[in-house]
C-alpha cells in the first residue's frame, strides 16, 4: 500500500510507506536580508498553493484524502479504498501514486491482470521506485505476474525513460540554451548557463560535498549496485534573469519580491533541482537530493526539522585537509541572538516541532537557524554520523528524533540544554559584512549571475601587486569567482572568505570577464570606508 501524496509528515506508531508523490517534498530556498547588498541564503518550504478551481466530483483536501486512504488500506477495506481512489483519479488522472495504490487494491482482491495494468500505468506516469515495488507486502502476489516480472527486469530502461521525461519537462530555456553534461556514476544530469570551466568547478564542489555526505551521513550512498537502482536527478544552473523568470512562472510574482524570495527548489517528485547560485543555495538543495535518495532506500520520510537542518548545515563549509567541514554562519548568529534573548528553543522542543509548525510563516527562518545550529553542535562533538545512523535505526519507534537525541547525548533534557546553550554562547560571531579594519578587496560588490559576485565599481589600483599588468586589474562588471582558492559564489561567501584573511595579505583572485576566466594577485587592504556593501 502506498499513501496518497502529502507534504506533511505525521508521526505514526507503525512504519509508513511513502509513494513517489508522498516524497514530493518541495524545498524553497529563501533570501535573508543581511547587512550585505543582496544578503545570504536561507530556506523555506512551499508557498501556499493557488486556490483550486471548482471541479466535480468534490473530494476532501489532499491532506485529508491521504489520511483517509491510508486508513482504508491499512484496515484492508479494499472495496471502499478502490471507490475512493477512483474519485481521486477523476481529479488527478495522471497521479502515479494513485495508480500504484489501485494496483495494490486489485492485487489484494485477486484481480492480478488488472493490478498489473494499474502498476504499468503508475510507472508510465512517473513511478520509479523499484525498491517500493519489491518490498510492498500488498503487492507480493503480483511480483510473479509475467508482465510485472518483465517490467522489473527492464528497470534500467524505465529509469532511462524517466530521465528523458524529466529532462523534457524542464523549461525550454534550461534545455535549449544551456550546456548539458552528465555524471553517469552518480546519476546526475546538469544543464548549465555558465562557462565550461565554471560548471566543472561547481560539479567538483558537489562531488566533494557528496563524498562528505556519504562519509558523514548516508552510508554507501554511491555504492555502484545501489546507484543503478536510483532515479536520475536533473539539475539546472541558470543565470539570474532566467532563474527569476522560472521562479515567477512556478510560484507567481511574490517569488521575487519582499523580505524573502525564492532562491531554489528540489522537487523530489520529478527529481528536478533549480538553484539561483552555485554556492550555498546549490549545496543546500543538493543535500536534499542526496537525503531523499537515502530516505527512499530506507523507506523513511524524516522530520522536516531534520531535513532542513541538514540542508542548512552544508550551506557554509570550510575546506579542511582535503575535505569539507560545516562552519559557523549567519544562521548561527541568529541562534546566538535567540539564546541571548532567552528564546532559543530547547533541544526537546526542537525535536517535537511538527512539520507544519517548523515551516510556519514568520518563524521558519528562526527554525532553520536553530535546526542548523543543533547539527553543527553534533558535528563539533564528532556525533553527527552516530546520531544520524541511530536515528534511522530508531525511526520506526520514534521518527521525531527525540529518543535518538537523548540517548546519543546522554543525561536528562535539562542537562542537554545546559550543555547546548553554553556551546551556543561560545560560538564566534560571524561577519555579515566587511567590518572596518578587516581585510577587503577594496571593491564595491553586488549579486552577480550566480557563479560569483559582480564588481560594482573600479577598485583601487594600489591593491594590486607591482608586477600585475592593468589588463589583469579587476574592472566594473567583472565577476569574482574565488579568493585565495576558495569559491565566492555569493556575497555571504565573499564576506566569510575575506574575514578569514588579514590586511596586507596577497591572495589569488579568480574572476570572469564576459566569458573569459582570468586570475590575478591582489594585496588585501583594511576597510576604512563602506567599499563592500
Amino acid at each position: 500500500m502506498m499513501p496518497d501524496a502529502t507534504k506533511t509528515h505525521r508521526t505514526r506508531s507503525r512504519s509508513r510507506r511513502f509513494g513517489r508523490l508522498a516524497h514530493a517534498s518541495t524545498t524553497i530556498y529563501m533570501i535573508a536580508t543581511l547587512s550585505l547588498a543582496a544578503g545570504s541564503q536561507g530556506n523555506e518550504p512551499d508557498p501556499p498553493p493557488a486556490p483550486a478551481k471548482e471541479v466535480a466530483p468534490r473530494v476532501e483536501p489532499a491532506e485529508d484524502a491521504s489520511i483517509r486512504l491510508d486508513r482504508l488500506m491499512h484496515e484492508k477495506k479494499w472495496t471502499e479504498a478502490e471507490a475512493f481512489i477512483r474519485r481521486l483519479l477523476a481529479l488527478r488522472p495522471a497521479e502515479p501514486t494513485l495508480h500504484y495504490n489501485l494496483a495494490c487494491v486489485r492485487t489484494q482482491t485477486g484481480r492480478h491482470d488488472d493490478a498489473a495494468s494499474s502498476l504499468k500505468t503508475a510507472v508510465e506516469n512517473g513511478f520509479d521506485d523499484i525498491r517500493q515495488i519489491e518490498r510492498d507486502a500488498d503487492l507480493a502476489p503480483l511480483r510473479t505476474h509475467a508482465s510485472v516480472a518483465a517490467l522489473l527486469s527492464r528497470w534500467d530502461d524505465v529509469l532511462e525513460l524517466r530521465r528523458a521525461a524529466n529532462e523534457a519537462a524542464f523549461p525550454a530555456v534550461f534545455r535549449d540554451r544551456y550546456e548539458r553534461s552528465v555524471d553517469g556514476t552518480r546519476r546526475f544530469v546538469f544543464f548549465s548557463a555558465f562557462e565550461p570551466a565554471v560548471t566543472a568547478s561547481a560539479r567538483d564542489d558537489l562531488a566533494r560535498l557528496g563524498d562528505w555526505a556519504e562519509r558523514s551521513l548516508f552510508p554507501e550512498l554511491f555504492e555502484v549496485a545501489e546507484v543503478k537502482r536510483d532515479p536520475w536527478v536533473v539539475i539546472a544552473l541558470p543565470r539570474r534573469d532566467d532563474f527569476r523568470r522560472w521562479a515567477v512562472a512556478t510560484f507567481g510574482p511574490a517569488a521575487t519580491r519582499g523580505f524573502a524570495t525564492i532562491g531554489g527548489q528540489y522537487m523530489h517528485a520529478t527529481r528536478q533541482l533549480v538553484s539561483q547560485d552555485l554556492g550555498s543555495t546549490l549545496r543546500h538543495e543538493f543535500l536534499h537530493a542526496l537525503h531523499w535518495r537515502h530516505m527512499n532506500r530506507l523507506n523513511q520520510k524524516h522530520a522536516l526539522w531534520i531535513q532542513e537542518g541538514l540542508g542548512s548545515l552544508v550551506e557554509d563549509m570550510n575546506p579542511v585537509d582535503g575535505t569539507l567541514s560545516p562552519a559557523t554562519s549567519w544562521r548561527t548568529n541568529t541562534a546566538k541572538r535567540r539564546e541571548r534573548a532567552g528564546s532559543l528553543m530547547s533541544v526537546k522542543e526542537l525535536c517535537a516541532l511538527p512539520d507544519d509548525a517548523f515551516a510556519r510563516s514568520g518563524l521558519a527562518m528562526s527554525h532553520y537557524a536553530q535546526s542548523r545550529t543543533f547539527f553543527l553542535w553534533l558535528t563539533d562533538h564528532g556525533l553527527l554520523s552516530e546520531w544520524y545512523r541511530a536515528y534511522c535505526n530508531d525511526f520506526a519507534v520514534d521518527p521525531t528524533g527525540a529518543t535518538t537525541t537523548k540517548r546519543i547525548l546522554g543525561g536528562d533534557w535539562p542537562d542537554i540544554d545546559t550543555r547546548y546553550r553554553a556551546w551556543v554562547r561560545g560560538l564566534p560571531e560571524v561577519a555579515e559584512d566587511i567590518r572596518e579594519g578587516r581585510a577587503s578587496l577594496g571593491v564595491s560588490a553586488e549579486s552577480g549571475e550566480g557563479d560569483g559576485v559582480r564588481v560594482a565599481a573600479d577598485p583601487l589600483r594600489a591593491i594590486y601587486a607591482a608586477d600585475i599588468t592593468p589588463e589583469d586589474h579587476l574592472r566594473r562588471g567583472d565577476v569574482i569567482l574565488s579568493v585565495d582558492a576558495r569559491p565566492t559564489r555569493d556575497l555571504a561567501e565573499l564576506v566569510r572568505v575575506l574575514d578569514a584573511c588579514q590586511p596586507e595579505q596577497t591572495v589569488a583572485v579568480e574572476f570572469r570577464r564576459g566569458r573569459d576566466i582570468r586570475s590575478t594577485q591582489m594585496t588585501l587592504i583594511a576597510k576604512s570606508a563602506p567599499l563592500v556593501r
